[in-house]
């Protein structure tokens, strides 16, 4: 699903017809974060997935964008919330549920994020530690 948002945040960027961006979950949560479990048993390598969403820098943070600063940093899981900082339009970005994780770092590229009174927001790095 990163290159599928990533392609979607390009799209946008390079379309000049949108007005604004908004992003929601469809179902009951926004986002639970990153699938650990389809990561590890769906037959890819789990090694080549990280290292394909971890390698700096991944090519897509700057685009046609030349004056994104600093260039060249991302890695493809913080693309996902960089991207939408370099529309020239509005990002609003709509919680419910749950937003855990990536999907709250997702949220964070939004200009503005609203959220329902029952959303649970977490940063699941600090339930391990990190």
């Amino acid at each position: 699903m990163f290159m599928e948002i990533v392609e979607a945040a390009t799209q946008l960027r390079d379309d000049g017809s949108a007005r604004c961006v908004i992003l929601s979950g469809k179902g009951r949560a926004f986002c639970t974060g990153i699938d650990m479990k389809s990561i590890l048993t769906d037959g890819i390598l789990p090694s080549r997935k990280f290292e394909k969403l971890l390698k700096r820098p991944s090519g897509h943070e700057a685009g046609n964008n030349e004056d994104a600063k600093p260039p060249g940093v991302s890695n493809l899981a913080q693309d996902i919330a960089y991207l939408w900082r370099h529309l020239p339009i509005p990002v609003i970005c709509v919680l419910k549920g749950m937003c855990f994780g990536g999907g709250l770092q997702l949220a964070l590229g939004a200009d503005l994020r609203y959220a329902t009174k029952d959303c649970k927001i977490s940063v699941m790095e600090a339930k391990w530690g990190l």
